[in-house]
């Protein structure tokens, strides 16, 4: 007879369970057979079948459809969680996988097998966990963030995952990623996607790959043509390698708001900016080496919205109705210049 476990649950939250392991008493044991060297091989399976038999398929999170999951490292067995669809994996042991959540024989679903429908889905280790899902799962999936992930240098490795993302994900979050250098492979399928961000990427300079290019092959690699159409949201924060804006971004026609915050090296609004004919909003926080603004921001008939918070070197520039730069801006409704928060 099956039991469903806290059938009317529908949001669990763990963070910061350093020591726990698991829901059930004897799990621990069952991990510690395993793990021990003198232990027959029938022992091991043995306690695998009854571990299996009972729990896997007795205990479930039957309704849950959001769960996080922070800094639980020693956390390695999970009751199957079928209608997850917003899921935060994050600090987490490489044993507690979204794959053993993906599938299961849970009595609540009409065919007998259920198969997650990811909503949302923050991780840490997005080559091997995303890599590891069915396409099925991906389907209905529209925001991903990769949170902490210190083994990620590249976003070549997920082409493959993103073609699978193509028609869904529309938000893309890259956060803490302390090793990312590159994006300029595997994004280019993600045509759908409407906003993007970068926080706390410290080697990541966005504009090393994407310098004009009259190689076709190189023209290409570029994610930024990909979003042309539909891409509304982009927010570069705390990349300390970033000087300019990457080339790429002239493609981006239907642009409708583009935030920099807290970069302390970026120096320059390049003058093609004028190509982001549809841009309404523009805001520029705490980039001290930011001088001066380009004269193709008067081109910028859409823009409603330029806020200069902390770029000390820009505000006597921006300041109404004398600042030097203030002609570039004239057409703009609104316009908040501040030293400080």
């Amino acid at each position: 007879m099956q039991t469903l476990f806290f059938p009317s649950l529908q949001v669990l939250e763990l963070t910061g369970m350093t020591e726990l392991k698991g829901w059930w008493k004897g799990v621990e044991a069952i991990e510690s057979t395993n793990d021990s060297e003198s232990t027959s091989s029938s022992e091991i399976v043995g306690a695998g079948r009854q571990y299996d038999d009972h729990h896997q398929l007795s205990m479930q999170f039957c309704n849950l459809s959001k769960l996080i999951i922070q800094n639980c490292p020693k956390l390695k067995f999970l009751p199957h969680c079928p209608k997850v669809e917003v899921l935060t994996l994050t600090g987490t042991n490489e044993r507690l996988s979204v794959l053993k959540m993906a599938t299961t024989t849970a009595s609540c679903s009409v065919s007998g097998r259920a198969e997650l429908k990811l909503k949302e889905l923050t991780m840490d280790n997005v080559e091997d966990q995303l890599m590891s899902l069915p396409k099925q799962c991906l389907h209905q999936l529209s925001s991903l963030t990769v949170e902490w992930d210190g083994k990620l240098v590249n976003t070549k490795s997920l082409g493959e995952a993103f073609a699978a993302l193509s028609y869904s994900l529309r938000r893309l979050k890259f956060s803490y990623c302390l090793n990312l250098r590159s994006i300029s492979q595997g994004l280019e399928h993600l045509t759908k996607l409407e906003k993007l961000e970068f926080f706390e990427c410290e080697v990541f300079d966005v504009s090393v790959n994407e310098q004009p290019t009259t190689s076709k092959e190189g023209d290409e690699m570029m994610p930024w043509k990909a979003f042309k159409t539909n891409l509304r949201f982009l927010l570069f924060s705390r990349l300390s390698k970033m000087v300019s804006l990457p080339s790429g971004l002239q493609h981006l026609t239907n642009l409708r708001c583009l935030l920099l915050m807290l970069n302390l090296e970026f120096r320059e609004i390049p003058e093609w900016i004028s190509c982001l004919s549809s841009l309404e909003e523009l805001q520029l926080i705490d980039c001290p080496k930011l001088t001066y603004l380009p004269e193709g921001l008067s081109k910028l008939i859409s823009l409603n919205s330029l806020i200069i918070i902390e770029c000390p070197e820009l505000t006597e520039r921006c300041r109404r109705p004398n600042g030097l730069d203030c002609p570039k801006f004239h057409h703009v409704p609104i316009v908040i210049v501040k030293d400080s928060w």
